[in-house]
C-alpha cells in the first residue's frame, strides 16, 4: 500500500469461524484544511488497495504425513482485500482534528459535561457523516477527554508556541455484523507520551458453522476481540456473502441520498 502513511499494520485471523482483519495505522498530521484532504485521501487508499498476499496455516497432526503439527504457508490467488473479511477492526493514530477554534476546543476538552457538544466539530464524525471515509464502520460514543495534545508528563493541553488544540486523534472503529460494544476508553493516568491512549473490547457471537465444531458449553461463550491504540474466508473464497448484502442494502439506501438526510451530527448546543 503506497500512501503517505507513516506506519501501517494488518493482521489477519480466524476466530470462531470469522475471519477478523486488524488495521493499524498513524496518519500525517497537519492543521490545514488540505491536511484533512490529504488524511481523507490516504484513509481512502488504503481501505482499496489493502491485500493480503498469503499467510500462515497450522496443520493438525492428523493432516501430517509424520503424525505432528506443523506450520505451513497458504498464498491467496486472487490476493484477499478487507472486503473479504466478517469482521474489521480498524484503530491508529488518524490525526483527525476539530473543526473549531483552538481556545473553544481547550475549554470544552476540560469540561466533560461539554464533550459531546465537541464531538460534534469532529472531523472523522464528519467525513463519515457524508460517506467521505470509513463507510459503514460503526464507533463507541467519545466518552472519554480529547486524547491530543498533551504536555508529556501531564494533564495541560499544549502549551508550547504552537498551542495546537485538542482532538480526538487516536481512534478505533469497526465493521461487521452482530458485533456488541462492551467498552471504549482512555486511559488518562498514561502520561508517559503526548497523547492518551485508548482500548475497545468486542463482543459478537460463534458462526453457526464454528458452533458445531465446538462443545455446547463452549460454542455459548461469545468471542471477544480487544485492541489498543498506544499513545506513541479462507484460500480462493470470495467475500462472506453475509457482508456482501449488507454492503448491497446500504449502497442501495445511500444512493441518491440528499446532504439534508445524512446522518446528522451532534447538535452544538447543550
Amino acid at each position: 500500500v503506497r500512501v503517505r502513511v507513516r506506519v501501517r499494520v494488518r493482521v489477519r485471523v480466524r476466530v470462531r469461524g470469522d475471519t477478523v482483519c486488524f488495521v493499524a495505522v498513524h496518519v500525517p498530521a497537519g492543521d490545514q484544511v488540505r491536511d484533512f484532504h490529504r488524511r481523507v485521501a490516504d484513509i481512502g487508499d488504503i481501505c482499496s488497495k489493502l491485500e493480503f498476499l498469503e499467510c500462515l496455516r497450522l496443520v493438525p497432526a492428523l493432516e501430517h504425513a509424520r503424525g505432528h503439527r506443523h506450520v505451513e504457508v497458504m498464498k491467496f490467488r486472487p490476493p484477499l482485500s478487507l472486503d473479504h473479511h466478517d469482521k474489521v477492526i480498524w484503530m491508529g493514530d488518524l490525526n483527525l482534528r476539530l473543526r473549531c477554534a483552538g481556545a473553544e476546543a481547550r475549554a470544552c476538552a476540560l469540561d466533560p459535561k461539554r464533550w459531546r457538544l465537541l464531538s460534534g466539530f469532529d472531523e472523522l464524525y464528519s467525513a463519515m457523516a457524508s460517506f467521505r471515509v470509513l463507510p459503514h464502520f460503526q464507533e463507541g460514543r467519545l466518552d472519554f477527554a480529547p486524547t491530543y495534545k498533551y504536555d508529556v508528563g501531564t494533564d495541560v493541553y499544549d502549551s508550547s508556541a504552537k498551542q495546537r488544540a485538542p482532538a480526538w486523534t487516536d481512534r478505533i472503529l469497526w465493521r461487521g455484523s452482530r458485533v456488541r460494544l462492551l467498552s471504549y476508553t482512555s486511559y488518562p493516568a498514561l502520561r508517559t507520551s503526548d497523547h492518551r491512549p485508548v482500548s475497545v473490547l468486542l463482543s459478537y457471537p460463534p458462526t453457526a458453522a464454528a458452533s458445531t465444531a465446538h462443545s455446547r458449553s463452549e460454542a455459548a461463550a461469545p468471542a471477544t476481540a480487544a485492541a489498543a491504540v498506544p499513545a506513541t474466508r479462507g484460500l480462493h473464497s470470495p467475500p462472506p456473502s453475509s457482508w456482501l448484502r449488507e454492503k448491497k442494502r446500504a449502497e442501495r439506501a445511500t444512493h441518491g441520498m440528499h446532504s439534508s438526510t445524512a446522518p446528522k451530527l451532534p447538535s452544538n448546543r447543550e
